[in-house]
C-alpha cells in the first residue's frame, strides 16, 4: 500500500512541478507559447525517465553516457527550478502591481487630505474672524442706533421776554449717525454674506476630507485582505521589504520542489527495483546451503554410502535388511519416507 501513495505523490508533485515549469518558460516566449510548452513538457518527461534509467541500470552502462544523463538531469532540474521560480514569480508581479498602485493611490489621497484639512482649519480661523468681525459691527450698529442726536438750544428773549431753551435735533449729528449706521449695515450685510460662502466652501471641504478618509480606508483594508497583506506582517516583522520576503519564500519552494519529485521518483524506483530482484533471484539463493550441499552428495555418493552418511536405514531394519524388500535405487530416511520425495518436498517448502 505505501508502493502506491508513494507512487502516487511523485506523480503528483512531479505534474505539478511540469505545470508550472512548462507555463513559466512558455510565458517567457509567449510569441510561440504552445511549441514552447511542447518542449518544456517532453523535457520533463525526459528528465524523470532518465533518472529512473540511471538509478535502475547505474551499473551497467556506459560511464560517459552515465556522466552525461546525470549532467542532462540535473541540468533540467535546474532549467525546472528556474521555470518555477518564473511563474511564481509572474504570479507574484500581478498581485504586487495591484498592491503598489493602491498604495501610490492611497499616499496621494492622503496628500489631498492633507491639504483639504488645512483648508478646512483655514476656513474655520476665517469664519471666526468674520463672526467676530460682524459682532463688531453689529455692535457698532447699535451704539450709532442709541446716539443722541438732540440738543439744548437757548434762544435770547426781547427788551419784554426771558430768553427760553429748547431741545433741537442736530443735522451733523443726524447726518453722522446715519452714515454710521449705514455703514454698519453694510459691512454687516456684506459679513453674512462672506460668512455664508465660508460656511458652504467649508461644508464642502469637510465632506471632501471625510470622502478621501473613507476611500483611503478602502484602499488599505484592500491592501491588508489581498495575497501581499499576509507578507507585509512577516516583512515587517523581519525588517525586509515585501518583495525581499516573497522572493525568498519563492527560492524556498523552489529548492524543495522538482529536487523533491525527482527524488520520490527515484525511491518509488527503488522498491520496484527491489521487488523485480527478489522475484527474479535464483533457486540456490534462496535454498539453504546445507540443503544444496546433501543434494550434491546424494547425485554423487551410490545410494548405500549416502544410507550410511545420513544415518538412513532400510525398510528391514537397521542390522539385517530384507533384501527382498529392499531396491537400491529407492533409499528411506528413519521414518520411512522416500528419501527422494523427502528432498523434493524440503525444496518446494524453502522454496516458498
Amino acid at each position: 500500500m505505501f508502493k502506491y501513495i508513494l507512487g502516487f505523490s511523485a506523480f503528483a508533485l512531479a505534474s505539478c512541478a511540469a505545470f508550472f515549469s512548462v507555463k513559466g518558460i512558455a510565458l517567457l516566449f509567449a510569441a510561440s507559447f504552445w511549441s514552447v510548452a511542447v518542449m518544456a513538457g517532453t523535457m520533463e518527461l525526459a528528465k524523470l525517465i532518465s533518472a529512473s534509467y540511471l538509478y535502475r541500470y547505474w551499473n551497467n552502462i556506459n560511464k560517459i553516457l552515465r556522466i552525461y544523463m546525470l549532467s542532462a538531469t540535473l541540468l533540467l532540474m535546474i532549467i525546472t527550478s528556474l521555470g518555477i521560480f518564473g511563474f511564481l514569480s509572474d504570479a507574484f508581479q500581478k498581485n504586487f502591481s495591484q498592491y503598489s498602485l493602491n498604495i501610490n493611490k492611497v499616499q496621494a489621497l492622503k496628500s489631498q487630505q492633507t491639504f483639504v484639512i488645512s483648508q478646512v482649519d483655514f476656513n474655520k480661523s476665517k469664519l471666526k474672524d468674520l463672526i467676530e468681525l460682524q459682532k463688531t459691527y453689529q455692535g457698532s450698529l447699535e451704539n450709532a442706533v442709541k446716539q443722541d442726536v438732540v440738543i439744548t438750544k437757548t434762544s435770547s428773549g426781547g427788551f419784554f421776554s426771558s430768553g427760553k431753551t429748547e431741545k433741537v435735533t442736530d443735522s451733523k449729528l443726524l447726518d453722522s449717525k446715519n452714515k454710521i449706521i449705514e455703514g454698519s449695515q453694510q459691512n454687516i450685510n456684506s459679513l453674512f454674506s462672506q460668512i455664508g460662502t465660508v460656511s458652504s466652501e467649508l461644508q464642502n471641504l469637510e465632506q471632501q476630507a471625510s470622502k478621501l478618509a473613507q476611500e483611503i480606508m478602502i484602499l488599505e483594508s484592500d491592501n491588508t485582505k489581498g495575497e501581499i497583506g499576509t507578507f507585509k506582517f512577516v516583512a515587517e516583522a523581519f525588517g525586509l521589504k515585501i518583495e525581499t520576503a516573497v522572493r525568498l519564500f519563492i527560492i524556498l519552494i523552489v529548492i524543495v520542489f522538482d529536487p523533491l519529485a525527482v527524488a520520490l521518483v527515484i525511491a518509488y524506483n527503488s522498491l520496484i527495483h527491489k521487488k523485480d530482484n527478489i522475484a527474479q533471484k535464483p533457486i540456490e539463493k534462496i535454498v539453504e546451503k546445507p540443503v544444496i550441499k546433501i543434494i550434491e552428495k546424494i547425485i554423487e555418493k551410490p545410494v548405500e554410502k549416502i544410507s550410511k552418511d545420513l544415518d538412513i536405514q532400510t525398510d528391514a531394519g537397521e542390522k539385517e535388511p530384507n533384501r527382498a524388500n529392499y531396491s537400491p535405487k529407492i533409499a528411506r530416511n528413519k521414518s520411512g519416507q522416500n528419501l527422494n520425495e523427502y528432498w523434493r518436498g524440503n525444496i518446494r517448502y524453502k522454496k516458498r
